[in-house]
């Protein structure tokens, strides 16, 4: 499998992480983040169904077994394809040129990319809630997770779109998940409240 991919791959720039047990699968999703996953089902007395609630929801998963009756429960977890072994370089090629397609598709869309841990990350603007500051660094919060890029505030502000204002030095909001204003504080649809200050509150009164 190692093999087919880095033929397949060619010149195209990647980085390759291999795991041979389910310990050392969950290690890497701790320290890195993946835009694609190739998972065995099988892995000696356990199974890598156990694992899929710790892979981002934006990581494509591919599984990988010589059990073609897994496929259905492939399906449900949201599988994005299901190779059976002996992988043939043609269905693995085929496999990583929907995969590349998507990706694609995503940049084309309202999307903003940014590096997290050296990997390459899209995301949606829509789901961002909003993003604070801090020195080099800014921190997104999404519905579900938040992620640290080495981009300051000032640098992505231009890529976030018309629905983000800047409330504060620190902070800036997607108005679409602003609940309220209360004093010095915006409230956000999520319960969490931020700092906002006069050039933050003329900002949003301007929209």
């Amino acid at each position: 499998m190692e093999i087919l991919l880095k033929k397949i791959m060619g010149s195209r720039p990647y980085h390759l992480d291999l795991a041979s047990t389910l310990d050392e699968t969950r290690e890497s999703l701790l320290a890195h983040y993946y835009d694609i996953i190739f998972l065995d089902i099988k892995f000696k007395t356990s199974s890598s169904f156990e694992i899929i609630d710790r892979i981002p929801r934006g990581t494509k998963i591919i599984f990988v077994t010589a059990y073609p009756e897994h496929a259905i429960h492939a399906i449900r977890s949201n599988a994005f394809d299901y190779l059976l072994k002996p992988v043939k370089e043609e269905e693995l090629g085929a496999c990583l040129d929907r995969f590349y397609e998507s990706m694609s598709a995503q940049i084309v869309g309202n999307v903003i990319q940014i590096r997290e841990k050296g990997f390459a990350r899209w995301l949606k603007l829509s789901d961002i809630i909003h993003v604070k500051g801090n020195g080099p660094y800014s921190m997104i919060h999404l519905p579900e997770e938040q992620i640290t890029t080495a981009r300051t505030l000032k640098s992505l502000i231009p890529d976030l779109g018309k629905d983000f204002v800047r409330v504060h030095k620190s902070h800036v909001v997607n108005r679409n998940f602003i609940k309220g204003v209360q004093k010095d504080q915006i409230i956000l649809t999520n319960h969490t409240c931020l700092p906002i200050s006069r050039n933050g509150l003329k900002s949003l009164s301007s929209f």
